[in-house]
Order: structure tokens, then C-alpha cells, then sequence
């Protein structure tokens, strides 16, 4: 493989002058696609790209039927970059072109140009299925991430499910666009762009061809106006649910009966306020994976909001849904007039960039131990040994409990009490006391836990629990330690928790008499 040196450059924009730089702009590594109905079309798109590049620009056209040598042939005198490599793919190799252009560029290129360009011309028996081909070359988004590349497909001939099929992979191709000539103009369709400014979809533009200064310009005055953050910032999508009854608190909120009604116009939005409800379990991983696809779509602005209609949402549940893409979870019982302070808190908040690239590495970190129940020593370790403890993108706590039977019980009658309740509970014996891992729980949740895990009240069945530190634990085991020291870390001592029935849910220890005396004046 080889290693690209990348060449400093400022951001590449498209050639259409007069159209803002938010809506031309591209992000400095990924894929963008732009359709042109002709191969005159094509040619002129190319042509103009090419010569608004600077001197110091280092770039690539790649083609497939010569059409980037006569791009070459009429790119005027002294404009365009000082460096422009050619190269021409056999017509025959189309619908394999990802991995011929990944062979050859990993073996070939060693300074990574500001821009590659491939020309694809998409008529002909060597492409059956012109969304099967954007399916190819959408693969390569990750290729170009990882050695820092832009690519911008220019493309022409039929088109049959393109915009459809490259809309559906917005999370890999960050533009699709798509030029017509109209006789007298030109119609630039915007379909979706995504850059450093946010996402932007469903504009069209009448652009002129200028043959004197090889450029396509605006046709008509100022250009619309963007959907930016001054249009939709104050409009909030909700579903009905949410709302329990209550009226649209102003014009600005628009309510959905259906979720795909209320997914396709969120799709289309830039900076709005989505609020969304979850009523049980079953709804958490498909709503984890919309938000996901949301955010790599439609970018940071917009605000989500859920609402937990009911008790459903667990510790691990509620990092989940915050990681893929919720701003603010609302929890049950929440009155109406605190939900609307709520979404009004959230406004003008950017949503941080995902440091997951798929939607499956995001779900993979927040699955719990395979586990549950009763399990031996190796299959204990072996399980905790899975978890990505210290990885930046592990954000939940875990509990590791060590639990000594109180004198006259032996540990077997006592461990005869365990419930498994959730996957990724476990517990074993080592020696005579047993230690009982809790996947995702707070320090304040372990006295809640402990009551629902055992039959009976295990205040009557264990001595006051201790909490193991759980990165030392994995590099010593259950190795033998004095009461209160840490197994193999004589010197780090183990937590002695004090726990109340009261600290489970947060309410104030009662008020108990204490014995006072008072002096021969009667003061205490």
C-alpha cells in the first residue's frame, strides 16, 4: 500500500459561479457525484472544473472512453493546475472499476492529488445497472477517507435508479448532483451536498455556459435562498404521541401521525427540531440506527429530541441513543410545559461529529456480555476480557461486586438465590465468596440491582459488598487478598460500599433519635 503525502490546498469547489460557496464547496476527503445528461454536458462540466483550478493544484482525470483527453485538448492556455495526470480505464473493466481504480492508485500514486476526477461514461453493454455501479464506486468512500482523497465522479448516459440508489448511501457519498442541458440553459439539480457548512438538498439553479471563460455562471440574479438555520431553525417535527393529547403550541410545529412521513420531511430539513417518542424496548435499536443515518445525512444542526412515553429506557439505552445522534432525552412523566422548556434548551446546539463510521460498530460497543447468570471463573474472565475497557468510545460505567456470605450461610445456598434479570448480569464463585458483575450500571443503582437480582434480601444473605476496580482485576484475577485489599494490588484498597435502601432512589436517610445531655444550665 502506499502512502500518500498530501499537498496542502485550500477547499475545491464546483465551477458555478454565483451560487454560494456553502452549496459548492467539498469537504477535502470522501466522494461526490454530479450526473450530466450528455457527454457535451459532461465534457463542458469537466472542462470548467478543471480550468478553475490554481496553478499549485495537483490533480487526476481518469476516464473510461477517452472523453478526458479531449477535455485536455480544449482547456485554454495558462489556465487550470500545473499538474494534471491522465489516465484511461478499458470500457470493458466499468462494472469492476472500484477495484481496478483501488489496485492501481494504491500502487501508483505517491503524492495524493488535491482532486481526482473520473469521467464515467455509463451507456453501453459494459453497464447492465447504472445503481448496482454507484453501489461499486460508493465503496470506495472509505478508501479515499483513510489516504485523505476527494473524488468527484462526473458521469453521464443512462441514469436508471442513480439518484435514488446514491441517496440511499448518503452516509458514503457526501454530493449527488445532476446537470441538464435546457436549450438555452442549463438546470443544475441539487439533490444533496454535504460539506463543512452542513447539509443541503432539493435546490435547482438555471446556470449559463460561458465558452469564453470555460464556466458555467448563475442565470438569473441573486440564487434562492439556502435552507439554512435563518428558515427552519425555529420549525419543530414531532409525532402525535409525543404531544398526549395537547394542541401544536404555534404554527411552527408540525405533527405526524406516521414516522415516515415525519423521517422524509426530517430528511429535508437543515437546523429544525425533531422531537420523537420511544414506548418500548423493541423501538431502541431500529430508532438507533435511523438517527445514525440521519446525522450522516443531514449533518450537525439539527436538533433531536426524545421523549420516553414509557419506562423503557435503561443507562445503556439512553448512551446509545445519545451517541447515534439524540441531542436530549426527555424522561417519562415529564409534564407538556417541561417538555417545551426542554426543546428550547437545545436550540443552537451543534450535535458532535460520530467517531463510528458504520452503524454496526456504534451497536457493537453497546452489547452487553453474552453471557448471564451463574458462569465459572474462565467464563467470567473471558467475558469482562471482551469489554473495551478504557477505548474513548466505551462511555459506560460498570459495577464489579466481590460478595462474602454472612457467617452461617455457605456460599452455594446463597448464589441458589441469583435471578438472571438482563444479559450481561454474571456471577461466580472463587474460594468462598462470590463476585457479580453488573453490565452497565451506576454506583448509585447497585442497591436497586441487588434487590431485584436476589429472591431473597441479600442483606440477610452477604456482608456489606465490595467494589473491585475492574481494569486491575483483569490483569490479576481472582487472586487471594486480605479483607479490603484489592486481589494482587495489596496496596489499592477495595470499596466498601454503603449502601441504604434509601440510595437507590435518591430520597433523604431518615431522621433517627441520638441520645443528648444537657449541662446544669439546661444547655446541650
Amino acid at each position: 500500500m502506499s502512502t500518500f503525502k498530501p499537498t496542502s490546498h485550500e477547499p475545491v469547489c464546483l465551477p458555478l459561479l454565483g451560487l454560494q460557496t456553502e452549496i459548492t464547496a467539498m469537504h477535502s476527503t470522501g466522494l461526490y457525484w454530479i450526473h450530466a445528461d450528455s457527454r457535451a454536458t459532461a465534457m463542458r462540466l469537466g472542462l470548467a472544473l478543471i480550468a478553475a483550478q490554481s496553478a499549485a493544484a495537483q490533480m487526476l482525470l481518469i476516464d473510461n472512453d477517452a472523453l478526458g483527453r479531449k477535455i485536455v485538448e480544449h482547456l485554454p492556455a495558462a489556465s487550470g493546475p500545473a499538474r494534471l495526470d491522465l489516465w484511461q480505464l478499458d470500457a470493458g473493466k466499468t462494472s469492476t472499476i472500484a477495484r481496478w481504480l483501488v489496485r492501481d492508485l494504491d500502487r501508483i500514486l505517491q503524492q495524493r492529488p488535491d482532486l481526482i476526477v473520473l469521467s464515467l461514461n455509463m451507456t453501453g453493454p459494459h453497464v447492465s445497472d447504472p445503481a448496482e455501479l454507484a453501489t461499486s464506486l460508493a465503496s470506495l468512500a472509505g478508501w479515499l477517507q483513510a489516504r485523505g482523497c476527494l473524488m468527484l465522479v462526473i458521469s453521464h448516459g443512462q441514469a436508471a435508479g442513480l439518484e435514488t440508489r446514491l441517496f440511499q448511501m448518503g452516509h458514503r457519498v457526501h454530493g449527488f448532483a445532476m446537470l441538464a442541458d435546457r436549450g438555452n440553459i442549463y438546470l443544475y439539480k441539487l439533490s444533496y451536498w454535504c460539506n463543512r457548512s452542513g447539509v443541503f438538498s432539493q435546490l435547482e439553479y438555471a446556470l449559463d455556459w460561458q465558452s469564453a471563460e470555460t464556466r458555467f455562471t448563475l442565470a438569473c440574479g441573486q440564487p434562492p435562498q439556502l435552507p439554512s438555520s435563518s428558515t427552519d431553525q425555529d420549525q419543530v417535527l414531532a409525532m402525535s404521541p409525543v404531544m398526549e393529547g395537547e394542541p401544536a403550541p404555534s404554527s411552527n410545529w408540525h405533527l405526524f401521525e406516521a414516522f415516515d412521513a415525519l423521517a422524509d420531511q426530517a430528511m429535508r430539513a437543515y437546523s429544525a427540531t425533531l422531537l420523537l417518542s420511544v414506548q418500548q424496548t423493541d423501538d431502541i435499536i431500529p430508532l438507533a440506527r435511523w438517527l445514525f443515518q440521519l446525522r450522516l445525512s443531514r449533518g450537525s444542526h439539527i436538533k433531536v429530541v426524545v421523549r420516553e412515553m414509557a419506562t423503557c429506557l435503561r443507562y445503556a439505552d439512553e448512551h446509545l441513543l445519545l451517541s447515534a445522534g439524540t441531542n436530549l432525552i426527555i424522561p417519562f412523566g415529564a409534564s407538556f410545559g417541561r417538555v417545551q422548556t426542554m426543546i428550547e434548551s437545545v436550540q443552537g446546539q451543534l450535535w458532535p461529529a460520530s467517531p463510528y463510521r458504520q452503524v454496526e460498530e456504534l451497536l457493537e460497543q453497546y452489547q452487553p456480555p453474552s453471557a448471564a447468570g451463574l458462569v465459572s471463573e474462565a467464563g467470567f474472565m473471558l467475558q469482562l476480557q471482551k469489554l473495551r475497557l478504557g477505548s474513548p468510545s466505551q462511555r459506560l460505567n460498570h459495577v464489579l461486586l466481590r460478595l462474602q456470605p454472612k457467617a452461617g450461610i455457605d456460599l452455594e445456598t446463597a448464589i441458589r438465590q441469583f435471578t438472571v434479570k438482563r444479559r450481561g448480569d454474571m456471577i461466580c464463585t472463587s474460594g468462598d465468596q462470590a463476585y457479580l458483575f453488573l453490565y452497565a450500571c451506576r454506583a448509585n443503582g447497585i442497591e436497586r440491582a441487588l434487590q431485584n437480582l436476589f429472591r431473597l434480601s441479600w442483606h440477610d444473605l452477604f456482608d456489606r459488598p465490595e467494589s473491585l476496580d475492574l481494569t486491575y482485576f483483569l490483569e490479576h484475577g481472582f487472586s487471594s487478598a486480605p479483607e479490603g485489599r484489592m486481589p494482587g494490588h495489596p496496596g489499592r484498597k477495595a470499596t466498601n460500599l454503603p449502601l441504604t435502601a434509601s440510595t437507590a432512589d435518591n430520597r433523604p436517610l431518615p431522621l433517627r433519635p441520638r441520645p443528648m445531655t444537657t449541662d446544669s444550665r439546661g444547655a446541650l
